[in-house]
């Protein structure tokens, strides 16, 4: 068996794209399955718009209660470049959902994977062209070039200083290196642009309009700052600036991104130090351009929807308990899912099952996550002066497995879930952090060069296993995303938790009612089978029985599932929600006295629950004074610490014509000062009170961020003329 060559960049680039392709293509069909994407494209009016005015979704100027985001989301999710993606997507092709799959997700993904392969090969120092083995002269040469440069630098530039310092320690190090094998770039994207963890990434229209658009972003951005050296010209001075363009519109559309200017500074930082052969030239110059990016989004993005009290959840109190217990269960959880990937469910990354910190599960995912910290400084400063590239490239690997994973760790509480398409990159650390290992101590170790190309076919026949076993997995995953009936039936059909069966019920009962599209077909068996289950949910676990009633709760709060139940959505939790969507349903049919039976019932299983208690707020108001405010009371303690809560207060406020709600909506405002819904909340509730004063200064601030409505223009003109009647 002959190794292919791959001489050419063109053969090497064929061949990521023709995995990618071939992995995905199944994609390509699906339908929408209602998760966000009708929602967001199919029945958003916002995008609906002409491109001019998605453009506006950059500010603050969505005015109706659901504010920046305009979806049922916190405010921190601002995402423009999402939103503006999905209206171009609907401009020119309208809601085709394989239009789509096809021109975003899946040829972003297949884009991504390319650039992910020019930048590995930059990073690894592997040639572009050609099979054979980088020269070590090369390095030496490009060393050479490098000292005469710096030579006719001035000493005061620091960045000369520093490489002068080391050029010659450098030049003579050189020689003793071990280079990374040609093939493993393209080996470790070969494996990775197959990987079945990319489902949601590749599956989801929302995350292509998003996530995939601002992925190539970042990566055209980090592409460029790697392979322009000249800054003289006004070629290279021009691409810089794109790169500054791209790596700014990207942060845009997925905060994951963001991530972009640490990974260009611990790329560079060895470079900077003069202790790498490498040279990106222009380090420091790209590190600051790439910051200052950065910082405009981050003021940018402040101005708009920082709150602490948001973001921050709960606050730091359970730092330690997030640091040593949720988070190395997450890592250890997408750690069995990248080598075992059987279970892929939505319902499997939306709820982590944590079990009790201080069993065997606990201890095992407390030590693979240790392992890899020690392993990250093991390799960085362990001394072997043939594998120092290698031992930094994995110590790096290693690092950006577990950086670019964080936000889902939750060690600081930002209610992010812990979801499959934020392990894009989580999966590329991990599969370079095994090329890496497996080269240093196996193929750069043999020295016959007949043994050395033995070892290379059978490596290569065993990886070819892998990315087909991996392909065929992520080909017969992808069809679960054919159309809703399937994704959600397999969804429920994956899962023991009684009560996250009937919450997915409910989606899928969404569904039938809106598939977003006119090919979809139901199973009306499946169907009538989904309404019976659901409705039929509570009689068929006897959940009204007193005794299942006190199991559930008894168990919810026993100190062996404590963890699991704290920071997990099973269990009472999941029971409750069943049990208030079915109550919501009961209210659209009219029946009251049905609905108030389950919203009593779901309050019981979890007296937490805002949703249940704002209803039970809502539907009981005015018939039981103590029980209305108490449920005020949690629904507020709830309310001050999310400004999504709050919202859902203000309305049921709103709604039942609360007296004194401007108090409740001054307060809130005053909590949550870039959530502008609030002024707004608050002028309402003070017009509503006749509190004409106030109501004038609120309108006043809020026309400064508003437009679509003319009520505060009008009120204003009012006020100010005198017809306002006060």
């Amino acid at each position: 068996m002959k190794i292919p060559k791959f001489n050419s960049l063109t053969s090497k680039i064929v061949l990521i794209a023709v995995l990618a392709g071939l992995a995905w293509a199944t994609s390509i069909t699906n339908e929408y399955v209602g998760y966000d994407d009708i929602k967001l494209i199919v029945r958003n009016e916002r995008i609906h718009k002409d491109i001019g005015y998605a453009i506006t979704f950059y500010t603050n100027v969505v005015s109706d209660s659901h504010n920046v985001a305009w979806t049922n989301y916190p405010t921190v999710i601002y995402r423009p470049l999402e939103w503006v993606g999905s209206s171009l997507g609907y401009h020119i092709w309208g809601i085709r959902s394989w239009a789509f799959h096809l021109f975003v997700n899946y040829n972003f993904h297949i884009l991504c994977s390319i650039l992910l392969f020019f930048i590995l090969s930059k990073i690894f120092f592997t040639p572009l062209k050609g099979s054979t083995e980088l020269n070590i002269e090369e390095a030496q040469t490009e060393i050479d070039k490098e000292k005469l440069a710096n030579q006719k630098i001035k000493s005061k530039n620091l960045k000369s200083n520093l490489k002068q310092k080391f050029t010659s320690k450098k030049i003579n190090d050189t020689k003793k290196i071990n280079p990374v094998s040609w093939w493993i770039p393209l080996a470790i994207i070969a494996v990775w642009t197959v990987h079945p963890l990319h489902n949601e990434a590749i599956n989801m229209l929302t995350s292509g309009v998003g996530f995939l658009f601002a992925t190539i972003l970042c990566l055209i951005a980090i592409t460029i700052n790697l392979y322009v050296k000249d800054l003289k010209s006004i070629s290279g001075i021009l691409l810089i600036a794109l790169a500054w363009g791209t790596a700014f519109i990207g942060y845009h559309g997925s905060e994951m991104t963001v991530i972009a200017p640490f990974m260009l500074l611990l790329i560079f930082s060895r470079s900077l130090r003069g202790i790498d052969f490498r040279s990106y030239k222009h380090e420091l110059i790209k590190i600051f351009l790439s910051f200052t990016t950065f910082y405009v989004y981050i003021a940018h993005r402040s101005e708009i929807v920082s709150e602490k009290k948001e973001w921050l959840a709960n606050g730091i109190g359970e730092f330690y308990e997030r640091l040593f217990v949720l988070a190395p269960q997450i890592f250890f959880h997408y750690i069995k899912l990248f080598f075992y990937p059987a279970n892929l469910t939505v319902d499997e990354h939306h709820n982590v099952i944590l079990e009790n910190a201080y069993s065997l599960y606990h201890i095992l995912c407390f030590a693979v996550a240790a392992a890899f910290v020690i392993g990250v400084f093991y390799f960085l400063y362990i001394k072997e002066d043939n594998y120092r590239l290698h031992n930094k490239l994995i110590s790096g690997s290693l690092f950006f497995t577990g950086f670019s994973i964080a936000i889902s760790l939750n060690i600081i509480p930002l209610y992010v879930l812990a979801r499959d398409r934020y392990t894009y990159f989580f999966t590329l650390g991990l599969v370079c952090t095994i090329f890496l290992l497996l080269d240093k101590y196996l193929f750069t170790r043999i020295s016959d060069e007949t043994l050395k190309i033995k070892s290379i076919k059978k490596a290569s026949i065993i990886i070819g296993v892998i990315i087909v076993a991996l392909g065929i997995r992520s080909t017969i995953r992808s069809l679960d995303w054919s159309n809703g009936e399937k994704f959600w039936n397999s969804t429920i059909d994956s899962i023991d938790d009684v009560g996250a069966k009937q919450n997915w019920r409910y989606r899928l009962m969404q569904y039938y009612l809106d598939p977003g599209t006119d090919t979809f077909k139901a199973n009306e068996t499946l169907k009538n089978k989904t309404f019976s289950d659901f409705f039929n949910f509570a009689q068929n676990e006897s959940l009204f029985q007193r005794n299942v009633m006190e199991s559930y709760i008894r168990k919810s709060i026993d100190p062996k599932s404590y963890i699991k139940n704290k920071y997990s959505y099973i269990g009472n939790k999941t029971i409750s929600s069943g049990l208030f969507f079915i109550a919501t349903e009961k209210l659209k049919q009219g029946d009251r006295r049905e609905a108030m039976k389950y919203f009593e019932a779901a309050h019981i299983y979890f007296p937490q629950h805002f949703q249940t208690n704002l209803q039970f707020f809502i539907h009981t108001y005015g018939g039981n004074n103590d029980l209305t405010e108490k449920l005020l009371k949690l629904l507020y303690a709830d309310a001050v610490k999310n400004s999504f809560l709050a919202k859902g207060l203000m309305d049921a406020m709103f709604f039942v014509k609360y007296p004194q709600i401007f108090k409740y909506a001054d307060e809130l405002r005053k909590l949550f000062p870039n959530t502008q819904v609030f002024s707004v909340y608050a002028f309402h509730s003070a017009y509503m009170e006749k509190r004409y004063d106030e109501a004038y200064e609120l309108a006043k601030n809020i026309v400064k961020k508003y437009h679509e409505q003319d009520i505060f223009e009008k009120y204003i003109t009012a006020y100010e003329t005198g017809t306002l009647r006060r």
